[in-house]
């Protein structure tokens, strides 16, 4: 402690107390007392911690948003990020509480405001902060880290153009009002760094930059600088990664990475989505299933339950339904008094579940979700009754697992033509069976769109894209037995889709199958996880378009993607 303390450690003397009172309340926490070594660590870690500000109020810099100018006072104030939408705020009618409500509810406003009352105390608190010092500095970014188009300034920083001017001023003037003494426009970030020899380099950081920057103003590329081979260097990490992404080649920096990866297939059975992912975009199935990354949910943030939530809701519901009617013997024919009552009662549990996790968004929306989705599985029905009739298959099991802990089935195991095999997992919704045993057919509900499990011609699997559904059938072959033939079909629990069906025979996907599940598995040992965005679609890219880890990819991607792949094979050895 001494050594941490020093001679005068007035200020980390205070630290440490409040440290030891915060891990002394966790005295009340039930459970085994911590050993010396885990005290001792998480003491340090708290220790380690920056002790906050350092200053008292008035002194220094001091960071906070508008509304906490009030009252203050300062040598000089800096609004930042003055860009079209925030300055003022863009302030949509509340759905759930538009303005004729708010007023009828609260006729002055006190509780419920009104666009316009928010406006105004957005622009009370704008001018407040203005007012707070001499010298005010106004700035707008021109553009963000990863945009493809630059962010446009906001009305009021053009306001206060104008009034500087002392004339009317458009926000494309605003580049020719450089120049002025109110006014400072800073070129792009290669131009400003060679500017910085004038005004002198803050550290090394600065020289660095405007090294590379000299270095390309006579034409050179980037790669060839020395700082590009400094392995230690962030600037040259990002000057290698610049010309990588920007050549024609796949490398490491777009996922190329090479037989030394360590991104295996697992030993332990896999699920046919895993590999379906890495079908789909390799980039997603190694941030997923190597790295182990997910996203961060944020159920406050909720206004309505989320598709995948409400998905997982109904399989719940007809799993449970399709029990308690095999329980008491009831065929799928048309629907009677009971079946929608056994229906109504397993969806309204699966109700109670959703509402103790949290997952169901705002209480209204809630109550007009809960009712469509007791329309749609009462429609169910008689939809089901209908495949009844057509196919007369009956369901005589539900949620069958293979290749899990506590299965009673073995994993699925696919020969691959290199001569090793994958082992693989699931758990199946529905299967149905003829009366003669003839037939059968794997059911998996989907409630999405279904154009994504269309089956193509001449490729039942879509180069393993649509994998689960031949290794669901492949189980229920093995379960059943005998020369019983065995199909799959996705079927889309959906008005928008009109409850269809997509399937698949298992005698014609079985071979297509191994093929697909022989090139992916060589894909991941080779170490090829390069992001693949897919056609382009309304909002985005195909694939892109409900992935959680979209962020992390270029905005050029489809440039990106479209001038590689005439280049070299993803999967050999990039090189070092």
């Amino acid at each position: 402690m001494h050594g941490y303390l020093g001679a005068t450690g007035s200020d980390r003397r205070e630290q440490l107390d409040s440290a030891l009172k915060r891990l002394a309340e966790l005295d009340d926490v039930k459970g085994p007392p911590p050993s010396f070594e885990r005290f001792e660590a998480v003491l340090r870690d708290q220790l380690e911690q920056a002790a906050g500000r350092g200053r008292p109020l008035g002194q220094g810099v001091f960071v906070a948003p508008l509304r906490l100018a009030v009252a203050t006072d300062f040598d000089a104030v800096h609004i930042v990020g003055m860009t079209e939408g925030f300055f003022p705020p863009r302030d949509a009618e509340d759905p759930l509480l538009p303005d004729p409500v708010r007023r009828r509810v609260d006729p002055e406003g006190a509780a419920l405001p009104r666009r316009a009352q928010r406006r105004a105390q957005a622009r009370r608190r704008y001018l407040t902060a203005l007012a707070t010092a001499p010298q005010r500095f106004l700035l707008w970014p021109r553009s963000e880290m990863g945009a493809t188009r630059g962010l446009g300034p906001a009305r009021w920083y053009v306001e206060e153009a104008a009034r500087l001017q002392g004339g009317p001023v458009q926000a494309g003037d605003l580049p020719k009002l450089s120049g002025r003494p109110w006014f400072e426009w800073l070129g792009a970030p290669e131009d400003e760094a060679l500017r910085l020899a004038e005004t002198g380099l803050a550290d090394r950081h600065d020289y660095d930059v405007r090294v590379v920057s000299a270095w390309q103003a006579r034409g050179r590329p980037s790669a060839d600088v020395f700082l590009a081979s400094e392995l230690d260097s962030p600037l040259g990490a990002a000057l290698r990664l610049e010309s990588a992404r920007h050549g024609d080649e796949w490398t490491e920096w777009d996922g190329n990475l090479g037989t030394g990866a360590g991104a295996g297939v697992p030993a332990e059975a896999v699920s046919p989505p895993a590999l379906e992912t890495w079908a789909k975009c390799p980039f997603r199935y190694f941030l997923t299933h190597a790295l182990s990354l997910e996203p961060v949910e944020r159920p406050e943030d909720l206004l309505s339950i989320s598709p995948m939530d409400r998905g997982l809701l109904i399989h719940g519901a007809l799993e449970e339904f399709d029990a308690a009617r095999r329980r008491e013997g009831l065929a799928p024919t048309v629907p009677d008094d009971r079946a929608r009552e056994l229906m109504l009662g397993a969806l309204r549990q699966e109700f109670r579940r959703a509402e103790g996790q949290g997952i169901t968004g705002k209480r209204a929306l809630w109550r007009a979700e809960q009712e469509r989705m007791e329309r749609l599985l009462l429609r169910f029905l008689t939809r089901e009754a209908e495949r009844f009739e057509r196919t007369g298959e009956r369901p005589i099991a539900g949620e069958l697992t293979f290749g899990l802990p506590d299965s009673d089935l073995a994993p699925v195991t696919v020969d691959l033509p290199d001569g090793s095999s994958v082992r693989f997992r699931g758990r199946m919704d529905r299967i149905e069976v003829s009366d003669d045993r003839r037939t059968a057919t794997v059911v998996d509900y989907k409630t999405g769109r279904s154009d994504d499990f269309r089956p193509d011609r001449g490729d039942p699997v879509k180069g393993g894209r649509l994998l689960q559904l031949p290794v669901y059938a492949a189980a229920a072959k093995e379960w059943l037995g005998g020369e019983t033939a065995v199909r799959g079909d996705y079927w889309f629990v959906s008005e928008r889709e009109g409850f269809k069906t997509h399937g698949i025979s298992l005698a014609e996907a079985e071979e297509p199958m191994r093929r697909a599940v022989g090139a992916i598995v060589l894909g991941i040992r080779g170490g090829a996880f390069t992001a693949v965005p897919g056609a382009r679609a309304r909002d985005g890219h195909e694939n892109c378009a409900y992935c959680p880890f979209d962020i992390l990819c270029p905005a050029a991607r489809q440039r990106q993607w479209e001038r590689k792949t005439a280049g070299a094979p993803v999967g050999r050895e990039p090189e070092r």
